[in-house]
């Protein structure tokens, strides 16, 4: 099972109905005001709350490999994992693809933005690129448990496999030669979100149908890349939503 720790991303989770399967608090804790609300959500949600002793929470603390749990564990099933053959562009009309994301707080953070605006899917491969750990999960703040999470083997053969099914394929550039403010994409597509310091590959860019600039005014000449995602995904559903009334 992943977990979430701390406070604020549980009740997170639990305010997002995240599919919590247990919550575990030390007894010493329980009588805390906001260890509290967090059962009294946790009973509303119908989630199982396990007190248990300072000793035993120690060691699950210690088995999930950090110490920073602020008194308090939560225990959700694996996120879902779905083969590339499973996706349609009717129901999946924007896919995200991650180009080897590194760090897990951006991978979180860029997860949970695909999720509030509405992308039902995303693809990462299986090595040089963060997994699934419990603080993707903490940052994500429920998000894994309601994505479809695309694992594969190479990344150019998925895009290959997108081409054949219809979508078009953009990526994030600072360097490209499509404006975001006037760039209207086509569907359906996948976005590709470069490497945080590399950016993309060579081998995805080579079959990219565009390459997406976000127009920059200040001193910065770059953005974190789950910034940069918050930006494109706005403002490419925004348009599409426009271009449907």
């Amino acid at each position: 099972m992943n977990c979430i720790k701390g406070k604020h991303a549980i009740t997170e989770a639990l305010k997002a109905r995240s599919p919590i399967d247990r919550i575990v608090i030390p007894y010493d804790l329980r009588e805390k005001s906001d260890f509290k609300v967090i059962i009294a959500l946790a009973r509303q949600a119908q989630v199982k709350v396990q007190i248990v002793s300072k000793q035993a929470f120690a060691k699950q603390s210690l088995d999930q490999g950090e110490d920073h749990t602020q008194g308090i564990i939560a225990y959700l099933p694996m996120a879902q994992h779905a083969g590339i053959e499973e996706l349609n562009p009717t129901e999946h009309p924007v896919l995200v693809i991650l180009d080897h994301i590194e760090d897990p707080h951006n991978m979180g953070a860029i997860l949970r933005t695909c999720e509030t605006l509405g992308v039902k899917a995303v693809i990462y491969p299986k090595d040089r690129q963060c997994q699934i750990t419990p603080t993707v999960v903490k940052v994500a703040s429920g998000a894994t448990q309601h994505l479809n999470m695309i694992r594969v083997t190479n990344l150019g053969q998925a895009v290959d496999k997108l081409k054949e099914l219809g979508y078009w394929i953009y990526g994030s550039d600072d360097q490209g030669e499509a404006d975001l403010d006037h760039f209207k994409p086509n569907l359906p597509f996948a976005l590709v979100l470069g490497n945080e310091g590399r950016g993309m590959s060579t081998l995805l860019t080579k079959k990219l149908d565009a390459r997406i600039r976000i127009p920059l005014v200040g001193a910065v000449s770059s953005l974190n890349v789950s910034v940069a995602t918050g930006i494109l995904l706005y403002q490419l559903t925004r348009i599409r939503a426009v271009g449907q009334t």
